[in-house]
């Protein structure tokens, strides 16, 4: 069946890797040891899969290496964009409200 879309905004070029939709909030969970935080780093750090704004990343493991070297990353990054892109949270009192989110920058 053919389907028709009726979207009133034109979709453009595509944003992530084709696999991804154009806008996407995830959450990626699983098990200890499953691979979480090397499939977030393969998104984040390899060109042409994940292109975001901001990162808002919740864990309650943030000491581990790999995430203290994300962290690094993003201090750089937003070194070299002269913004803050994204914040690290380790209580779940601290989730953001979607609704808070700044609507320009969800676009």
């Amino acid at each position: 069946m053919e389907i028709t879309s009726f979207d009133l905004e034109s979709k453009g070029k595509p944003h992530h890797h084709w696999l991804l939709p154009n806008t996407i909030r995830c959450i990626v969970c699983g098990p200890s040891g499953c691979g979480k935080t090397n499939l977030l780093l393969n998104l984040l750090l390899k060109a042409g899969y994940l292109n975001f704004d901001r990162l808002h990343l919740y864990s309650k493991s943030l000491g581990q290496e790999k995430y203290q070297f994300l962290h690094d990353w993003a201090e750089t990054l937003e070194q070299v964009a002269g913004k803050e892109v994204a914040s690290f949270h380790s209580n779940a009192d601290e989730i953001i409200p979607v609704e808070s989110l700044d609507k320009k920058e969800c676009s």
